[in-house]
């Protein structure tokens, strides 16, 4: 069915003003979608037009709706069903406003055409979600992994499609992510089908996407989310992850990310900072012209791994990003030693030799120097990280996670066993590149404070 006629369908759905951010759903074939937005675009209730429309064209189908309480699956999205099913119900489904199916008694709206739509909520069990074979199912804000599993396993044998609508908001979601891009750039808008299969579509927050709102209502609702900016990127802009508050580089925002890569003619530097346990040793591949820095892409450790294994991963990094190894201009490591296994050198020389091995040649393709660690070179680092965010001279591409990660929640600790903790190599491996970078450029330079 077109999107016009499903607008005929009933008078609900009739005068059914749709944003442009989610028209494509009425005609989506992908089985496995996510519609992904910031607060107040009319997720819910988009979601709840379209499972309607198909619980009417398709008689004798069953659907489910799910949301994260049963209140909200009754009294809010309980009453957009009852205003899209006007005129389609059986006789014995009905709402009451305020209380809702059956007087919010009932979890099944049957339709007069034979059709069902269960409505489930997240505070019911896992279990709860189990049960018949659906044609397709709306998850209305992040799921449970394990309510998410339990939906999809009943959509297989009739090949139904799940739809999940959310704001990226208190619930750990970084399996939804993962099972949705694979590792992919996060689109910012629009539709993108990613190899995973699933299909996203970024929604945004304006009156050109919200032509139902006011202006005067759409600023209100932003100056309340500017109090709480370590949420505002994703209450705000429907990003998938906020700051933290009291974070260190307060100068970034979500502007200084991008999935594009730098054009005509630029350096390439390499800036580790080494550890020993899982996670604690990343490798950064950037370039820079001038006064501009772009963060590439990044390598951390997933395993304890030698020296000559690192080399070979920061290898394989520069080559996805079409950079030998002889191209590098800058290198920085830090000043940690290795076991006695490789005669107590320091990893940077380690490297060196084995980056030295893989062309073999007796001489490494650069010089891996060590950071500056007088006293103030990290505050130096650290300020002007902030100085370039604010200057659009920082700019780091999607795929570097763990980088984005730390300009967006680091409180400047580094305790160990922390989240801080392991966000603090990411920041130190930033700060050495950008100090041996920009920081070499009379307008970073000035910056340092004696």
């Amino acid at each position: 069915m077109s999107y016009a006629a499903a607008r005929r369908a009933s008078n609900a759905l009739k005068t059914f003003q749709p944003s442009p951010n989610f028209e494509p759903l009425w005609t989506e074939t992908a089985r496995r979608v996510l519609l992904r937005g910031p607060n107040r675009i009319g997720k819910t209730r988009h979601n709840c037009a379209l499972i309607a429309q198909r619980a009417i064209d398709n008689p004798g189908t069953r659907w489910r709706f799910v949301g994260p309480t049963l209140r909200h699956v009754q009294r809010i999205a309980g009453e957009y069903l009852a205003d899209f099913l006007a005129g389609h119900l059986a006789d014995r489904s009905y709402y009451v406003r305020g209380r809702g199916w059956n007087g919010g008694r009932s979890k099944e709206i049957i339709l007069a055409n034979g059709s069902i739509i269960e409505l489930l909520s997240y505070e019911d069990p896992p279990d709860a979600h189990e049960g018949a074979e659906l044609d397709g199912a709306v998850l209305d804000e992040p799921p449970p992994l394990a309510h998410l599993m339990a939906t999809q396993s009943r959509l297989f044998d009739r090949q139904g499609q799940l739809l999940i609508g959310a704001t990226m908001i208190n619930r750990p979601i970084a399996y939804l992510r993962e099972m949705v891009e694979g590792g992919e750039p996060s689109p910012k808008s629009g539709r993108t089908l990613h190899g995973t299969g699933w299909v996203q579509i970024v929604g945004s927050l304006s009156i050109e996407t919200c032509p139902w709102r006011s202006p005067d209502d759409l600023e209100e609702q932003l100056a309340i989310l500017r109090a709480s900016p370590w949420q505002y990127a994703q209450r705000a802009e429907g990003a998938w992850e906020g700051v933290t508050e009291g974070r260190r580089f307060v100068g970034f925002t979500e502007a200084n990310v991008s999935h594009d890569a730098p054009s005509g003619k630029v350096k390439i530097g390499l800036f580790i900072d080494h550890g020993e346990n899982v996670g604690h040793q990343i490798g950064i591949l950037a370039a820079w012209r001038g006064t501009k820095l772009w963060i590439m892409d990044e390598r951390v450790n997933e395993t304890i791994t030698t020296p000559e294994e690192d080399a070979h991963e920061y290898a394989r990094m520069l080559k996805r990003n079409g950079v030998q190894l002889r191209a590098v201009d800058y290198a920085v490591g830090d000043t940690n030693t290795v076991g006695k296994s490789h005669g107590g050198w320091r990893i940077n020389e380690a490297l060196e030799r084995a980056f030295a091995d893989q062309l073999n040649r007796r001489n490494p393709p650069f010089r891996i120097t060590y950071p500056d660690k007088t006293p103030g070179a990290k505050d130096w680092a650290q300020r002007s990280v902030n100085y370039a965010c604010r200057r659009s001279e920082l700019v780091v591409h999607t795929r570097c996670v763990h980088v984005l990660d730390t300009l967006r929640n680091w409180r400047g600790t580094s305790r160990p066993g922390t989240d801080d903790g392991l966000l603090a190599h990411a920041a130190d491996a930033l700060g050495y590149g950008l100090i041996g970078t920009l920081g070499q450029t009379p307008t970073y330079a000035r910056l340092r404070f004696h």
